[in-house]
């Protein structure tokens, strides 16, 4: 109980200081305004614009240590994306999975 109570905590606090992106604006561009905001914290991320759905390229692991040990850092971390980017995503690839990097895109494109 506790933990979860401190992961929910940590969950709000990232989306709080990632910030939420316009519910008004297309599927790549939510991509495009959280890459930015990571970028800005020092994350190593890509928006991948050259399939039919924006791809959100983490390209190296910024939890790997702790990731390694608890995979539930990889869960919150995707509830804050999705929270961000107010819409269902997949990570389609994963570090800890051997991956070269993680990867997440929308569930579905938005009409």
């Amino acid at each position: 109980e506790v933990r979860s109570s401190v992961l929910e905590k940590i969950k709000q606090s990232l989306i709080e200081k990632y910030g939420h992106t316009a519910a008004n604006r297309s599927s790549l561009e939510r991509f495009q305004q959280l890459r930015s905001s990571l970028v800005e914290r020092g994350f190593q991320v890509e928006v991948d614009e050259s399939g039919t759905l924006p791809i959100l390229r983490e390209n190296n692991c910024p939890y790997h240590e702790l990731a390694s040990q608890d995979s539930s850092i990889c869960e919150l971390e995707h509830a804050v994306f999705e929270e961000v980017l107010g819409m269902p995503i997949q990570r389609t690839q994963c570090c800890l999975e051997g991956h070269h990097c993680c990867e997440f895109e929308p569930v579905a494109e938005s009409a």
